[in-house]
C-alpha cells in the first residue's frame, strides 16, 4: 500500500480572517501538528491576541517552538509583539471579546458541562483555563463554546467560519429549511470542529445539487442524506453524544466524494457524464451506504422522528438514457447521439430524452450543440469519454512507454506495437493475415509523421484511443504493466483451478473463489452481490469473463466495499493463486495397517493379466471320446490298462524317463498330466518358450515373451515354490526384472531372474536350471472320468 503525505499550504489572507480550519492548516504547515488539538477551537482573531503564558499552557513541552513561530507570524504582519506572562491573566470575557464572540450568562439548551460553565460568576481571577481545569474537561474549548445562540442568526454566525465563501443569509436559509436546527451543531462544533467541517461539506453539497443541470432526482436524494446527518448530529449533541473523530473525518471524505460526483452535472459536458458513466448509480449507492454504516456502527442512524436512515437506492439514469439513444440509433449508441445532434427540430425522441434527464428540451439541444463534440466516423462516444476524463494524464504513460520500448531507443517500432495490441486483446480470434493487416493499419494511424516509428507523444495519443476499459486503464497507469502481467497469471490460475486444461476465461464459481480467497467477501459484499457484479460485466449471452471484464468486476467490487481499486488489486495479488481446501480422511486400521490384510490382498492383491490369458489356460479342451476320456497325446500318460481274460488288469509298463506320473488322489481328485510343446524339451529356452506360449493360440510370435502369470506358473510347476520362495516372492522377482512400463520379459530377463531365485532359495543357478529342464513344461490340470478312475484301481 502506497502512502502519500499531504502537504498543507500557508493560509491566505490576514491572520485575523483565518477560520478554525485555517489555524489548524497553519500549524501543520509549520510542522507543529502535535499541538493542533490544543488549537482546534481557536480561530485567527483569538490566535493573534494570545499571550506567551497562554501559548505555554496550550503547547506544553512544545511551547518554545510555538512561541517562536507565532512571534514570526506577528512580525510578518506588523502585529504587536507577544505580551509577556504577567500575574494577571485575561479573564473569560476579555478572551471572548478578543475572539470576536459575544459572551452570555446562560443557555437553556446547553448540556453539561457547558451549562455549568454558563452559571459561573466570572471575575478577573476566573480564567478560561481555570474553568476548564475545574470542570475536568480534557479538550480545550474556544470562547465561542460559551456563547449562547439565541436564534438561527446566532447559529449561522457561529457556523459561518466553516463555509468562508458563503453569506450569512444563505447559511441562515439552510438552517431554517432544515427545521430550525443549529444549537446542537454549534455545541458539537465547539467540542469537535470536524462537526463544523461536516456542516460545511453539506452546505457545499446543497449548492452543487441546486446548480446540477441533470440527474436532479439523485442529487436531491444525496442532499437529503446530508441534511439528515446534520439533524442527527444536532440532536446527538444536545444529548451529549458525539461521533469519534475518525468517523467524522470519514463522513467529510464521503461528502467530498459526493460533491465531486454531482459537480460533473453542473458544467458543460454533463450529457456525456450521464450517458457514459455507467457506474454512476453504483458510486452514489456506495457513498450513501458508507455514510449510513458509519452512523449505524455508533447507534446514531435514527432521525428525530424515530425513522432510521434508509439504504441507498438511486436511479440508474445512464441505463435508461443509453437504451433511448440506442433505439434512436438503430442499436448503435454513438449513431443515436450523432443523429440527435444533427436534428435541429424538436422531435419526439428529443422530448423523451429530455424527460429522462429531467431537463428542458432547449437545454438538451444547447448541450448537444456545445457540450458534445464532433466524434467523426471512427471514434465512438465511450472511447471519447474515456479519453476526456483522463485528459492531461499523458505523463502517466511513462511507465507504459518504457515497458514496451524493449530496445530503449526512445520510440516504439512495429514489432513493439504488435505486443501492445496483443496485450490489449486486439488480436484475439484473428489469424496470421488478419493480424498483420490490423497491425499495419494501426501503426499507420499512430505514425503521424510517417517516419516509421512512434514517438512518446504519438504513442500517448494513439494509446488513448485503444483504452475502452476504465479498470484496465487505471491498473496500467496507477500500478504499471508489470502488475497487469501478474494479474493475468493470477486470473489464469483461478480460471484453470479444478480443470486439467489451461483456461483463459473465468466462470462465476472461479470469480467467487477469487473474492473468498482474497478475504473480500463479508457483510459489505455477499455472494449474491458478487453474482450480480459478475452478470453486470460479462458479455450478454456469455457465461465466462475475459481478463478485461475481470478487472472491471474487481473495480465494481472495490466500489461496493468502499475501497480503492488499487487496494483491491493488492489483496488479490497477495493471495497469488487459488487455495486448495480438502478434507483429510481419518486413519482406518483395517485399511492403513497392511498387516491386517487377509486372502489375496495379504499377498499383494489381485494381478492384472493380458488379453491372451482366457479360459483355455484354465481348462483342458483337448480331444476326448464320447465318455469324456481324453485321447492319447504326446507327453501325456498312456490310456488306462485293458482288462484281461481272467478278469484282471493288464500291467502297464512304467515310464523310465522324465518325471514320474502323479499319483491319483483318493476320492476322485484330478489327475495332473505333463504337456510338452513339440516333444520333450532339451534346453532351458525350450522350457521357457513352452511356458511363455502356454494357453496362447494362433501363430507363434517372432519374439517369445513371458508375462507375470506364466512366470508364476513356471515357478510353481517346476517345484521352485516352497517356504524359502513363495508365490509373492515370484511376483516381486518378476516386477524387479521387467523393464519399466512393460508387463512382459524376454529370455534374457528370465535368465537374470534365476539369479534372484537361486539367491532366495540358497542354491546355485546350474542346479536351478536343471530342475526347470526336468519339469518338461507346464502342467495341465484335468478331471478324469469316473470310468477311468475305476480302471486305474488295481484289485
Amino acid at each position: 500500500m502506497f502512502l502519500f503525505k499531504k502537504v498543507y499550504d500557508m493560509p491566505k489572507g490576514h491572520p485575523e480572517t483565518w477560520s478554525v480550519v485555517d489555524v489548524k492548516h497553519y500549524l501543520k504547515h509549520k510542522k507543529l501538528a502535535e499541538v493542533k488539538d490544543a488549537f482546534r477551537l481557536i480561530d485567527g482573531k483569538a490566535l493573534v491576541v494570545l499571550t506567551s503564558s497562554e501559548l505555554e499552557k496550550l503547547a506544553g513541552k512544545n511551547s518554545q517552538e510555538l512561541i517562536s513561530t507565532i512571534s514570526q507570524l506577528r512580525a510578518a504582519w506588523n502585529l504587536p509583539p507577544l505580551t509577556p506572562a504577567t500575574a494577571e491573566v485575561t479573564d473569560l470575557a476579555c478572551a471572548s471579546q478578543r475572539g470576536g464572540m459575544q459572551g452570555s450568562n446562560e443557555q437553556a439548551d446547553m448540556p453539561p458541562p457547558i451549562e455549568e460553565m454558563a452559571t459561573l460568576v466570572l471575575t478577573d481571577r476566573v480564567t478560561t483555563d481555570s474553568v476548564i481545569d475545574g470542570l475536568g474537561i480534557t479538550q480545550p474549548l474556544h470562547p465561542s463554546a460559551f456563547a449562547s445562540c439565541q436564534g438561527i442568526q446566532d447559529c449561522a454566525n457561529a457556523l459561518l467560519p466553516y463555509v468562508p465563501d458563503a453569506s450569512h443569509a444563505s447559511v441562515s436559509a439552510m438552517l431554517t429549511g432544515m427545521g430550525k436546527i443549529g444549537h446542537g451543531l454549534v455545541q458539537a462544533a465547539a467540542v469537535k470542529p470536524a462537526v463544523g467541517e461536516v456542516f460545511g461539506n453539506v452546505f457545499r453539497l446543497q449548492q452543487t445539487a441546486m446548480t446540477a443541470k441533470a440527474n436532479q432526482h439523485n442529487a436531491n436524494k444525496l442532499l437529503a442524506l446530508g441534511q439528515d446527518v446534520l439533524r442527527i448530529l444536532d440532536v446527538g449533541a444536545k444529548k451529549g453524544a458525539f461521533l469519534p473523530d475518525e468517523q467524522l473525518d470519514a463522513l467529510n471524505l464521503k461528502f467530498g466524494e459526493a460533491i465531486n460526483q454531482l459537480s460533473a452535472y453542473t458544467k458543460q459536458g454533463w450529457l456525456l457524464h450521464v450517458v457514459c458513466n455507467e457506474r454512476s448509480k453504483d458510486q452514489l449507492d456506495t457513498i450513501h451506504n458508507c455514510v449510513v454504516d458509519l452512523l449505524k456502527d455508533h447507534g446514531m442512524d435514527t432521525l428525530p422522528n424515530g425513522r432510521s436512515l434508509a439504504r441507498g437506492d438511486y436511479r440508474d439514469v445512464a441505463k435508461a438514457v443509453r437504451r433511448n439513444l440506442k433505439q434512436y440509433g438503430h442499436g448503435n449508441l454513438t449513431a443515436g447521439l450523432k443523429k440527435l445532434k444533427a436534428d435541429d427540430q424538436c422531435t419526439e425522441s428529443a422530448h423523451d430524452l429530455a424527460t429522462l434527464l429531467e431537463v428542458q428540451t432547449e437545454d438538451l439541444y444547447a448541450e448537444l450543440e456545445n457540450g458534445v463534440p464532433d466524434l467523426g466516423d471512427t471514434l465512438d462516444v465511450d472511447t471519447f469519454y474515456a479519453i476526456s476524463i483522463n485528459k492531461g494524464s499523458a505523463a502517466s504513460y511513462d511507465s507504459i512507454f518504457s515497458w514496451y520500448d524493449k530496445d530503449h531507443n526512445g520510440s516504439i517500432d512495429s514489432q513493439e506495437l504488435r505486443q501492445v495490441l496483443a496485450d490489449l486483446g486486439l488480436f484475439d480470434d484473428k489469424k496470421g493475415a488478419e493480424v498483420e493487416q490490423l497491425l499495419a493499419h494501426n501503426f499507420k494511424l499512430a505514425d503521424k509523421d510517417c517516419d516509421g516509428k512512434l514517438s512518446y507523444d504519438e504513442f500517448s495519443a494513439f494509446y488513448d484511443t485503444l483504452i475502452t476499459s476504465h479498470a484496465r486503464q487505471l491498473l496500467r497507469i496507477k500500478m504499471g504493466v508489470a502488475v497487469e502481467e501478474e494479474m493475468k497469471n493470477i486470473f489464469v490460475a483461478f480460471s484453470s483451478f479444478g480443470s486439467r486444461q489451461v483456461l483463459h476465461e473465468m466462470e462465476s464459481r472461479s470469480f467467487l473463489k477469487v473474492l473468498k480467497d482474497s478475504n473480500l467477501m463479508g457483510s459489505t459484499l455477499t455472494a449474491g452481490e458478487a453474482d450480480i457484479i459478475f452478470t453486470k460485466v460479462k458479455t450478454k449471452g456469455a457465461r465466462k469473463l475475459t481478463f478485461e471484464q475481470f478487472l472491471s468486476a474487481l473495480q465494481l467490487t472495490a466500489e461496493k466495499k468502499g475501497m480503492a481499486f488499487q487496494e483491491t488489486v493488492r489483496q488479490v495479488m497477495t493471495v497469488g493463486g487459488p487455495k486448495a481446501h480438502a478434507t483429510k480422511a481419518e486413519a482406518v486400521r483395517l485399511h492403513d495397517d497392511k498387516s491386517t490384510y487377509t486372502g489375496v490382498y495379504k499377498k499383494g492383491g489381485p494381478k492384472a493379466i493380458d488379453d491372451s490369458h482366457d479360459l483355455s489356460t484354465l481348462l483342458d479342451r483337448s480331444e476326448a471320446d464320447v465318455r469324456g476320456v481324453k485321447k492319447a497325446m504326446p507327453g501325456r500318460l498312456p490310456p488306462a490298462p485293458k482288462t484281461t481274460a481272467g478278469g484282471g488288469l493288464e500291467q502297464t509298463p512304467q515310464r523310465t524317463t522324465g518325471t514320474p506320473p502323479s499319483r491319483l488322489s483318493m476320492g476322485g481328485a484330478p489327475q495332473r498330466n505333463r504337456l510338452s510343446v513339440g516333444g520333450a524339451p532339451v534346453s532351458l529356452r525350450e522350457v521357457y518358450e513352452s511356458f511363455a506360449l502356454f494357453g496362447v493360440h494362433g501363430a507363434t510370435p517372432k519374439k517369445v515373451e513371458m508375462d507375470g502369470f506364466r512366470f508364476a506358473k513356471l515357478c510353481k510347476d517346476c517345484g521352485l515354490v516352497d517356504k524359502a520362495f513363495s508365490m509373492t516372492d515370484a511376483d516381486l522377482t518378476f516386477a524387479k526384472i521387467k523393464a519399466k512400463g512393460l508387463n512382459k520379459i524376454g529370455f534374457a530377463e528370465f535368465q537374470k531372474s534365476l539369479e534372484f531365485i537361486a539367491e532366495r532359495r540358497k542354491t546355485d543357478v546350474a542346479h536351478l536350471t536343471a530342475e526347470i529342464i526336468l519339469s518338461r513344461g507346464p502342467v495341465v490340470n484335468t478331471n478324469p472320468s469316473p470310468m477311468s478312475t475305476v480302471q486305474s484301481i488295481v484289485v
